[in-house]
């Protein structure tokens, strides 16, 4: 993984070599490198508006750094490039007690590591909106990633300690709102025959319309009988729009997220706990709701609990959209398993946007 919207992304040549850009309120102009046993070192790295990053040990052990530090107190190594900032290191392995070989790992030797079910190729997420000469550019390193991490996993496969030998590793079509960009690379990339294959760079600031375009274009250029995966999305509206267009999984933060604003997602829209209306609201968030927090808990005693500051709120209100999202994808399911889906994204839809608080 590449870190969103970082400064002048660079092709990694070596594999066994990562460097990763920190959160600018913690060390704003440092580039960080993960070493063998847990270890990791710093240099300097002039940019202004780097993003965080995690990194991973030799063990595939995922780290936040919290703490920056020059090696040994130094701070006279300036470095305004990344390439720069690679050979810095292999030059200063012996001084600050590295293998060069070993400094940090590719995602996808972590995702061995770690034995997940799934391994997520390097991509970097370009920044919307980004130029075409950009966007074209990040493509083409998105590409030659792809291609290292599938040769990076048949090594790691023919390895005798690789934990999962089947683990799946999905490619991540890129293009941001470029049509032709994205058809293109979803073209390549197919061609790979990989395990599955994720649709990223979308919901970062594009319009809905803008999103289903770009999947009403790029899902038939990908393996039908392969799974189809929208990173960071989405709303239900959205994961109703994209199961239509043929997307089967999704991620996203928002039922964790917006439960810690005060808000619940329900059958007839979204709720905003916080508002007056519900300081005497005896009801459950969604009346028929099986969560714990519909079982047991009123509105009332949910919103006096978010202005009480009350943890338990915010926790309350991830479970129940959780629940939310989780009972909506087994109906996705079982509508596609009935030929009934557009029927039921019809009513799901209609019930939503009526906003009738049941």
């Amino acid at each position: 993984m590449v870190a969103q919207n970082a400064p002048k992304p660079f092709d990694i040549e070596q594999p066994s070599l990562r460097v990763f850009l920190p959160a600018p309120e913690l060390a704003t102009g440092r580039a960080v490198v993960a070493c063998p046993g847990g270890g990791y070192s710093h240099l300097a790295f002039e940019h202004e508006g780097c993003d965080w990053a995690p990194y991973f040990n030799k063990q595939g052990i995922a780290l936040i750094v919290l703490k920056y530090r020059m090696p040994n107190g130094d701070r006279t190594l300036p470095i305004s490039d990344a390439e720069a900032a690679m050979k810095l290191v292999r030059d200063s392995a012996d001084v600050w007690n590295l293998n060069p070989n070993d400094i940090g790992i590719m995602g996808s030797s972590a995702g061995g590591h770690l034995a997940s079910t799934i391994a997520m190729a390097f991509d970097e997420c370009p920044p919307h909106p980004a130029t075409r000469e950009y966007m074209q550019n990040s493509v083409d390193r998105t590409t030659r990633w792809l291609r290292r991490c599938k040769a990076e996993m048949e090594r790691l496969n023919a390895l005798p300690d690789t934990i999962n030998k089947e683990q799946m590793l999905f490619g991540i079509d890129q293009g941001g709102t470029f049509e032709d960009i994205r058809i293109n690379h979803a073209r390549a990339i197919r061609e790979l025959d990989l395990d599955g294959y994720a649709i990223g760079g979308l919901a970062v600031g594009e319009t809905h319309e803008q999103m289903y375009h770009i999947l009403d274009v790029t899902v038939p250029e990908l393996p039908q009988d392969k799974p189809i995966y929208l990173m960071g999305v989405g709303t239900p509206q959205n994961i109703l729009e994209a199961v239509e267009r043929g997307v089967d999984f999704f991620d996203c933060v928002y039922p964790a997220r917006n439960g810690r604003h005060g808000h619940a997602y329900t059958n007839h829209g979204k709720m905003n706990l916080q508002n007056k209306k519900y300081e005497l609201d005896d009801r459950p968030i969604e009346v028929g709701c099986g969560c714990p927090a519909c079982r047991h808990y009123s509105r009332a005693y949910i919103r006096h609990l978010l202005k009480a500051k009350e943890m338990l709120g915010l926790r309350l209100l991830v479970l129940h959209n959780l629940y939310f999202y989780n009972t909506m994808m087994e109906e996705i399911r079982e509508a596609i398993e009935k030929g009934t889906f557009s029927e039921y994204k019809k009513n799901k839809l209609a019930r939503m946007e009526a906003g009738l608080d049941e």
